[in-house]
């Protein structure tokens, strides 16, 4: 199977990114993963304009890195799971608790 993950962390080498590289990690030994930091990509909220639900391509009028990201709708991505941690705020707070080992055996398990 091939795995994409999608780190939304702002901050290199922060909590959230290690929570994703540990998945990554345990769904490596049996799966093809490919790790994207959407922090590489310029993105711009949504600005509720509605333009594209009145252009015939459904195109955003933004020009940002999210033509990019549509991939996921197109290809029927699906969700094997999620795991939340609180309390983690600098860097390696996240290594105090089960989130990494969480998140391993959460990519072990596909």
């Amino acid at each position: 199977m091939n795995i994409v993950i999608l780190s939304g962390s702002p901050r290199k080498g922060g909590n959230t990114e290690m929570l994703a590289e540990s998945f990554a990690q345990g769904a490596s030994s049996r799966h093809n993963v490919d790790f994207v930091s959407v922090r590489d990509y310029h993105v711009y909220p949504c600005k509720g304009c509605n333009s594209c639900f009145k252009r015939e391509d459904k195109s955003c009028i933004q020009k940002d890195d999210m033509q990019t990201r549509l991939c996921v709708n197109f290809f029927h991505f699906e969700d094997c799971g999620k795991i939340l941690v609180r309390g983690v705020k600098e860097k390696s707070d996240i290594k105090s608790t089960d989130a990494l080992k969480e998140a391993f055996t959460l990519g072990a398990s596909i």
